[in-house]
């Protein structure tokens, strides 16, 4: 089975149960990245110089240009911007409270912030459809032309509590 939709529609389903963390402005699509913009001064577990440096600059726009899929694992390279300024080193220094904020939210197993220049994000989508359903094997996921495509084989499908 081929599945693609848009971002918002991805991000839709995603939300269903409960909404985007407060920090998150919006999310968006450009060809083979996804767009966030992040309010820093509004992620809770910043440490006291970090949320002052936060305050100081404002919305970051962060790009994850997406970069494969293996094994079951989606990943992306990021960067960022803060009034026009390159940030994404940044996320290097935050890769703890990231990964926190994750970790609090359930994903902590599921998305994991490598550092690196620029900084990598994985997402394991097979473990992510694991953890709803038995009998769904994601073949492939891309993000291109502003779509996330995703390709499934559908198997005896058991759906999990």
């Amino acid at each position: 089975m081929h599945v693609s939709l848009s971002v918002p529609e991805a991000v839709a389903l995603a939300t269903a149960a409960e909404p985007l963390p407060p920090f998150l402005r919006s999310v968006d699509t450009d060809d083979d990245a996804v767009r966030v913009t992040v309010d820093l001064g509004r992620m809770p577990e910043l440490p006291g110089a970090l949320r002052m440096v936060a305050s100081l600059l404002g919305a970051v726009e962060v790009v994850a240009r997406y970069t494969g899929y293996d094994d079951g694992v989606a990943t992306f390279a990021v960067t960022s911007r803060a009034r026009a300024l390159p940030v994404h080193t940044l996320l290097n220094v935050l890769t703890d409270t990231v990964t926190a904020q994750l970790r609090r939210r359930g994903l902590g197993e599921l998305v994991e912030v490598r550092r690196g220049d620029p900084p990598v994000v994985a997402v394991r989508i097979q473990d992510a459809v694991r953890q709803r359903a038995d009998g769904v094997v994601v073949q492939g996921f891309e993000v291109r032309d502003g779509l996330v495509r995703v390709d499934v084989a559908v198997g005896q499908v058991r759906l999990r509590p």
